[in-house]
């Protein structure tokens, strides 16, 4: 997970691991509650902004969601390592097999109190050639976040 966070964050090392400890954070408290409605702590170190908060932290990605029969695309949202930033809240990971959708309590460019709002489990992921489609079916039909690498 390390060497991702890196190759996004390039030299600023010190956020590529905040990025890479919030997500083992993440997973361990999954395993540790079992539930989806756990809470989250902060995804970085008090001390530290958060990754979608950090100027210094480029996005070289970006992500929009789509839904079938109604499109899609309108918005774009930054994606800084695994976090899909201001998508469904203050941020959104996405693992590659699900999203974890987080609300919090912004104070500048820090997040405190991050609370999972919500899983949703990745049914299907289609590598295109200059993006990749994660996808899960709703009683709607399917929907999907593309991630795209920016020029």
């Amino acid at each position: 997970k390390i060497d991702e966070a890196i190759a996004v964050t390039g030299r600023n090392l010190d956020t590529a691991s905040s990025l890479a400890a919030a997500v083992a954070q993440n997973n361990a408290q999954s395993r540790n509650t079992g539930n989806a409605s756990g809470g989250q702590k902060p995804p970085a170190p008090a001390s530290s902004p958060h990754p979608c908060l950090d100027p210094n932290v480029p996005s070289n990605s970006s992500a929009a969601i789509y839904r079938q029969y109604y499109g899609g695309g309108g918005e774009s949202f930054p994606v800084k390592g695994q976090f899909i930033c201001g998508l469904w809240g203050d941020f959104t990971v996405l693992t590659g097999s699900e999203l974890i959708l987080n609300k919090c309590t912004r104070d500048g460019n820090r997040l405190s109190n991050c609370k999972e709002t919500r899983r949703i489990a990745i049914e299907d992921v289609k590598q295109k050639d200059r993006f990749t489609e994660y996808l899960w079916k709703t009683k709607d039909g399917w929907q999907w976040v593309t991630v795209s690498k920016r020029k």
